[in-house]
């Protein structure tokens, strides 16, 4: 795997997210990046709280956070800005 030289910037802001399969969400941000980030595994560093945002209903609740740097589910669950950009994984625009 190839690493990842992309930084988070304080000036970014998420645009768009979508859930998609396999308890991924599908990212944009301000600068055009596109990426896949997996929360699955986020999870396993996370406190047994979290554990419901795996469940169908509730992980496709993902939303844009009012901060508008990163996303969230209802009940506040939410992900570091810089880890959400730093590990997602860029989306191949021509696919």
């Amino acid at each position: 795997m190839a690493v990842c030289s992309r930084e988070w910037d304080i000036g970014l802001d998420v645009v768009a997210v979508c859930a998609d399969a396999n308890h991924t969400v599908v990212v944009t941000w301000t600068d055009g990046f596109v990426g896949r980030f997996d929360v699955a595994s986020y999870l396993e560093h996370c406190p047994a709280s979290w554990q419901h945002v795996l469940d169908a209903g509730y992980f496709q609740q993902v939303r844009i956070a009012e901060t508008g740097d990163t996303i969230e589910w209802p009940e506040g669950q939410d992900v570091a800005p810089e880890t959400l950009y730093e590990q997602a994984i860029p989306i191949d625009a021509a696919r």
